[in-house]
Order: C-alpha cells, then sequence, then structure tokens
C-alpha cells in the first residue's frame, strides 16, 4: 500500500517538474532570450522598408550585396548587411527607419584570407 502511493507521488512530483521545465523554455524562447547575434531572418533588398533600401543603396553604392538578415536587437529591428565596396568587405548596420547604425570593415573575412596558403588550403 505505502509502496503504491510513494510510486504515485513520485510520478506526479516528476510530471510537475517536467511541465515546469518546458514552461520555462518556452517563455524563454518567446522573450528571445538564448538567442544570439547570428540569429536572423535572411530578406532581399525588395523586403526591406524603403527608408532601409535607400540607406543600404546609398551604403554600397558600386558595391555587390552578398546578405541582409533582419534581426531584433534590444526589442528594435535592424537590418543586419554583409557587402563587398570598392575590394572591401564591409558590415553595414540600419536601423528600420534608415539610420546607418555602424558601417565597418569585416575583419573576420581578412582573417579567414590571412589563414589559408596560396594553395587555397588552410594552415
Amino acid at each position: 500500500m505505502k509502496t503504491q502511493k510513494f510510486v504515485k507521488i513520485t510520478a506526479a512530483l516528476a510530471l510537475a517538474i517536467g511541465l515546469v521545465a518546458v514552461t520555462v523554455v518556452q517563455a524563454a524562447e518567446e522573450k528571445g532570450e538564448g538567442k544570439n547575434e547570428q540569429d536572423g531572418k535572411k530578406v532581399t533588398l525588395a523586403d526591406v522598408p524603403a527608408p532601409v533600401r535607400a540607406a543600404i543603396e546609398a551604403a554600397t553604392a558600386g558595391g555587390t550585396i552578398k546578405e541582409i538578415e533582419q534581426e531584433d536587437e534590444d526589442g528594435k529591428t535592424v537590418y543586419d548587411v554583409d557587402a563587398t565596396v570598392n575590394g572591401k568587405d564591409l558590415e553595414i548596420k540600419v536601423a528600420a527607419d534608415g539610420t546607418i547604425l555602424s558601417n565597418k570593415e569585416d575583419k573576420d573575412d581578412e582573417k579567414d584570407d590571412k589563414d589559408t596558403d596560396e594553395g587555397g588550403e588552410k594552415d
């Protein structure tokens, strides 16, 4: 009798702990916790609002857009643009209103280039 009661209580506790864990994970996902800056939705130039498009076109004039990602940073939508302009790889961040938040040379791509030898293989 006592064994059955113990088993039922243990099963109920395990179920309760599982439900709490699932609830915490769902709340964190909804809140966006656990996301890093790499998380973003890939979009095209045609997908972005007109002010953002104008800012991107001005910042990349004469260059090539490699990728645009729509991201959420501190509750605000920003667009992260990877482009090549005048032979330099750039990272450009644009706010939803078209304001350029940053426009800097992408040092990661240079590091990757330096890590390869003339045969195209990594050291």
